[in-house]
């Protein structure tokens, strides 16, 4: 006879579908979860193909391309893939961007390039009818192109030449010509102070926190009259415009920006990284200090304006490019007459550093350079003159150091027939 065992009890059946449901929803969780695992395992490394890949493409972009205009597209679609490559200037630089497209995945990196200089001269002095003289605590490092009556100790208000050794490198005979700077670059930058690229569909008003990538066009801030910098943050591809003057405070915060007006004024201890640009006069006062990679850009269509001066003679031309004690300056400045040769004034200052001041990268100019302070890295001028004991000495150094650049792998202006290389890397 066939005995049947009691009834089960309602909660247990509960019970059992509770724990049964509670595993089916973990063995459901765990899939899940794994699959969810390996997908986003697929997409990070189909990722991080993409920005090796696009890091890939900008590097050889860089190393081939010659950037013809003032920007240059490259575009490629390979199957799914599609590549965009875009290179603009941006100050005494070029900015470079890669993108890669492929599945509505987009990946980018943006640097900011310049030429290689492991081979650039560290002094490059036009070869006229003068001997460079050295006079006081000179000190000259490198390689030195000098003109072909070589370099002589002299001697200023009764200051003698207090080195040993004349120079500590290697000599060679210069030319009458600086190395050439890139046509379409100076050719951008004339056209930055004609304001040919002020386009009304980027202008904004200023404000006291403005932020822009370098992934689309520049923002524009425009004032007919003087711009005032003191309380803003300004930083990326933002360009600012003024058809009189220019002045930065020191509370000012500003990162890879580019002023451009007449005259620009950098108050004592401004700090940043930033492109400055002017046709008249360009001042940067005792104390700041413009991080790598900064530029310092005077293009000048004017002839020497005579105000009255203390320094050599009553009446004197401004000084196109004043540089102070303390300063130091990461980069390139530059300066560059616009004018034919016979409207030119050789006994006029052009550029003058003063003692204390530092740069770390190039200093090119097309005239008179009254060089004190130090340049680590390379020195170009048609003349070097010393503005001492009321008098203009044509081709003499008067305390001043040209040592090696301290910025491992510089990169420069753009000179002519010099290959590229990344200044910073910017995403």
């Amino acid at each position: 006879m066939i005995r049947f065992g009691k009834k089960i009890p309602a909660q247990a059946l509960q019970f059992v579908l509770l724990i049964s449901t509670l595993v089916f929803l973990l063995l459901g969780s765990f899939i899940l979860l794994t699959y969810t695992q390996s997908f986003f395992r697929v997409q990070s490394t189909e990722s991080r193909s993409y920005v090796a890949m696009a890091t890939h493409r900008l590097v050889d972009f860089i190393r081939t391309y010659n950037l013809s205009q003032t920007r240059d597209t490259i575009r490629t679609d390979e199957g799914r893939l599609q590549t965009n490559r875009i290179a603009t200037y941006h100050g005494a630089w070029s900015t470079v961007f890669s993108e890669v497209i492929s599945n509505g995945t987009r990946v980018r990196r943006a640097a900011l390039i310049g030429t290689k200089t492991e081979k650039s001269p560290n002094l490059y002095l036009s070869n006229y009818s003068s001997p460079l003289v050295v006079v006081g605590r000179t000190r000259l490092e490198g390689e030195l192109f000098v003109p072909e009556l070589g370099i002589q100790a002299g001697t200023i208000g009764g200051r003698y030449y207090e080195g040993q050794n004349l120079h500590h490198g290697e000599i060679r005979k210069s030319t009458d010509q600086l190395p050439k700077l890139n046509p379409q670059w100076l050719s951008y930058t004339e056209k930055l102070l004609a304001k040919d690229y002020m386009v009304e569909a980027y202008m904004i008003r200023m404000d006291t926190e403005s932020k822009n990538s370098f992934y689309g066009p520049p923002r524009i801030v425009y004032e007919p009259g003087p711009i005032v910098l003191g309380q803003q943050e300004i930083s990326g591809n933002v360009h600012l415009y003024s058809d009189t003057k220019i002045t930065v405070h020191p509370e000012a915060l500003l990162s890879d920006v580019l002023l451009i007006a007449p005259e620009i004024h950098l108050l004592g201890n401004v700090q940043g990284r930033m492109h400055l640009i002017a046709s008249r006069h360009i001042m940067i006062d005792e104390g700041c200090h413009l991080s790598y990679p900064s530029s310092v850009v005077l293009l000048s269509k004017e002839k020497p304006v005579s105000l009255p001066s203390k320094s050599l003679r009553k009446d004197t031309a401004i000084i196109p490019v004043e540089i102070k004690e303390k300063t130091t300056i990461e980069g390139s400045v530059v300066y560059i007459p616009l004018i034919s040769p016979d409207e030119q004034s050789f006994s006029e200052i052009h550029v003058k550093t003063y003692p204390g001041t530092t740069l770390k990268g190039e200093l090119y100019c097309q005239g008179n350079l009254d060089f004190q302070g130090t340049v680590m890295g390379s020195l170009y001028t048609d003349h070097l003159v010393a503005g001492q004991e009321g008098s203009l000495y044509i081709n003499h150094i008067y305390d001043g150091h040209i040592l090696k650049n301290s910025i491992p792998q510089y990169a420069g202006l753009p000179i002519e027939n010099r290959s590229n290389t990344i200044a910073k890397w910017m995403y």
